[in-house]
């Protein structure tokens, strides 16, 4: 009884949020290259200079020169390995974001990137399938927490039970030699599932929880960031300091670290947020794990996050774990491969569902020809 009802949930969950599924799953198969992708289509973005760098007050002047409309809002370093060496700089300009990367040693701008980019539009549209303003960010987060029931369900139904013995686990691994389509299907389905269940479910546990961290960890009595008492900044009339004295203050917080993000403030009462990277970092590529918040007009430091210091398991895995950040090329690989897989999924279950119910319908028939005559 149990397992028919498992059966049944797992079937309207896939039904419901398959076309979902797939395309979050293919479209994320592609963005564990962004980064690759994005120098592929772009390569003049990243032909940079040797020398060394000007400071990040020329590289700003040099952006004011061609956008004198640009609000500041991030900044990512040379030493932040996305950037290939170049400074990137997220700005407002006309109402637009775009990315303008700067050659550091000359200022010069190699180019910029706009949202509508293909990499940057497939980004946005696996995080929240481009309806922002609906919640389509937490509307992932929901498909996200109905993949990982259907994962666990399918798991459940897999499983041969104790009983089975080593020979029946043995079959569960294995697909049967048949020639009926309806054997070769169901085997398939069966096989790709509990072979790739252990990534499908880590990408899509984190992929669900992600949108709603910050209720998660208030759970717990913490959050994704600091509280805003903490953060409160002490305006001066002589304004903030510059961001090349706040970064160096920063790096003096955490020994052999290097900037790779810096949140600029927006408004006067914001402080600055500077991302640190260093040898223990399990999304080396995606900006650092070491936090730092600063008031911008004196250089105090208002809170510093450091894993090695801090508990902070889930701030700094769950990122990295939903897209592969942590081992290399060989788990981008992986995460682009299993990302493909869904689909097939997909199809093979609707293929399943269909056999059984037209099979179900013939067998009614047959044992009611009466209800046959009269259709």
């Amino acid at each position: 009884m149990v397992k028919k009802v498992i059966l049944k949930i797992h079937l309207i969950l896939s039904l419901l949020a398959g076309i979902f599924i797939v395309v979050l799953s293919l479209t994320g198969s592609v963005l564990v290259f962004k980064n690759e992708l994005t120098r592929f289509m772009y390569p003049e973005l990243f032909k940079v200079t040797e020398g060394e760098p000007i400071s990040y007050q020329d590289a700003q002047k040099s952006i004011l020169e061609q956008y004198p409309d640009a609000q500041f809002l991030r900044i990512y370093t040379p030493d932040e390995p996305v950037t290939g060496g170049a400074f990137q700089f997220w700005i407002n300009s006309g109402g637009e974001r775009v990315y303008v990367y700067v050659d550091p040693p000359t200022g010069n701008i190699l180019g910029t990137l706009d949202e509508s980019a293909f990499p940057n539009k497939l980004a946005v549209f696996h995080r929240n399938l481009l309806i922002e303003k609906y919640k389509g960010f937490e509307i992932v987060g929901i498909v996200g927490f109905m993949f990982t029931f259907i994962l666990l369900s399918g798991l459940y139904l897999w499983w041969p039970g104790i009983k089975a013995g080593i020979k029946g686990w043995a079959q569960a691994f294995k697909r049967r030699k048949a020639s009926n389509p309806y054997i070769k299907k169901n085997d398939l389905h069966r096989l790709i599932g509990i072979y790739s269940i252990p990534v499908l479910l880590i990408i899509a546990f984190t992929g669900a929880v992600y949108p709603f961290s910050n209720s998660i960890l208030g759970w717990f009595g913490t959050g994704w960031t600091p509280p805003a008492e903490r953060l409160a900044v002490q305006q001066r009339a002589e304004g903030r300091m510059p961001v090349d004295e706040l970064v160096k203050l920063a790096e003096q917080t955490t020994p052999n670290s290097k900037a790779t993000l810096i949140i600029l403030p927006t408004k006067p009462e914001k402080n600055i947020d500077i991302r640190l990277t260093r040898s223990y970092d399990p999304g080396a590529g995606h900006t650092g794990n070491v936090k730092v918040w600063m008031d911008p007009y004196n250089g105090k430091v208002l809170e510093k996050w450091d894993p090695r210091e801090n508990n902070l398991l889930y701030q700094t895995w769950v990122f990295p774990l939903h897209i592969g950040a942590y081992g290399g090329i060989f788990t981008k690989v992986l995460y682009s491969i299993v990302g493909m897989l869904p689909p097939v999924l997909m199809f093979t279950g609707i293929y399943i569902w269909l056999y059984k119910k037209r099979k179900k319908k013939k067998t009614q028939v047959s044992a009611n020809p009466e209800v046959a005559e009269s259709a």
